[in-house]
């Protein structure tokens, strides 16, 4: 694994605009599965990859600490600190805004819609608790997303996944 969080990470580096533009896809996917409740099966496959696209990102990417500029006639004290720009990430549709984004954002703050700004310690157990609740959400293969949203879980709380075929069989037999 510490193979592949390395050769991820050189391509976070090397590829910025690429690996940006990519995000804003993994965003997009990710959107998907908080705005509807009738997914399809294989739509949970493309949310995994999406969900774990962004955790990598956070947690390898190399946050650039450019503060914002502030005009010296501001009296805001010492105390003041600058606040970077916010890109509400999911919610850039204009092809302009996303290519712009994916050129420049570098030194931006990036948000989910649910989740909040993507840094900082618990960033990475809100975006797991957030897709968690989604998949609960889920009407259509209903059982097949609770296996997931299970995954979600148990990462959050730092022990390796595991499905078992009683969780399946047991939302199977409620129905019955």
């Amino acid at each position: 694994m510490t193979g592949f969080k390395t050769k991820f990470r050189e391509f976070l580096e090397r590829n910025e605009t690429r690996s940006r533009k990519c995000l804003w896809h993994a965003a997009c996917i990710y959107k998907s599965v908080q705005t509807s409740r009738h997914l399809a099966s294989y739509d949970v496959f493309s949310v995994g990859v999406a969900v774990c696209y962004i955790l990598l990102y956070i947690e390898l990417r190399k946050v650039e600490s450019k503060p914002s500029q502030i005009s010296a006639d501001t009296n805001l004290g010492p105390s003041y600190t600058a606040r970077r720009r916010i890109v509400r990430l999911d919610q850039l549709t204009s092809r302009e805004d996303v290519e712009n984004w994916a050129k420049t954002g570098g030194d931006t703050d990036i948000h989910l819609t649910n989740v909040g700004i993507l840094h900082g310690p618990d960033s990475l157990v809100r975006l797991l608790r957030v897709t968690e609740k989604a998949m609960l959400r889920q009407v259509a293969w209903s059982a097949f997303f609770r296996a997931w949203a299970r995954t979600m879980d148990q990462l959050v709380h730092g022990k390796n996944p595991t499905v078992h075929t009683e969780d399946y069989n047991e939302v199977e037999e409620r129905r019955s």
